[in-house]
């Protein structure tokens, strides 16, 4: 038994070069053990490629004046949306968002006006205190 265990380590020590040889194939010496690693590369390379291939699609002319035809339909959909939504709801005599806003603005104007008249009602209030302190008697 004990002559087994020496042939298996060397005189020194030091681990036979088959130990060695074994720990050099390990998680460090080929591709990674670890999930997330070759996860990462696989992402990295993916990204590459596609931002390749969409950098190459879209400097072209074409996917320029495309993507403007496209841009322009969808702005003249959403106008016709919103035509006819404005008309529904004056159909139904429900206020629209302008109406809304109107109204707010209506709004905004009354309480200045309204801060307005009670300023002047304070300095008038103000004037008759000072008329009736120096009042004799």
């Amino acid at each position: 038994m004990a002559a087994k265990a020496q042939s298996n380590s060397q005189p020194s020590g030091e681990p036979a070069a088959d130990d060695s040889a074994k720990r050099s194939e390990g998680p460090s010496a080929g591709p990674s053990a670890d999930p997330f690693e070759m996860w990462r590369q696989l992402y990295d390379t993916n990204e590459r490629a596609w931002t390749a291939a969409l950098d190459q699609a879209m400097n072209r002319p074409e996917f320029g004046a495309s993507s403007g035809k496209m841009l322009e339909t969808i702005l003249a959909a959403q106008k016709a949306v919103r035509d006819n939504m404005r008309t529904y709801l004056e159909t139904i005599n429900v206020p629209t968002r302008e109406d809304i806003a109107r109204l707010g603005e209506l709004v905004v104007g009354l309480e200045e006006k309204i801060d307005q008249v009670a300023d002047r009602l304070d300095a008038i209030e103000d004037a008759v205190r000072g008329v009736a302190s120096k009042r004799p008697g």
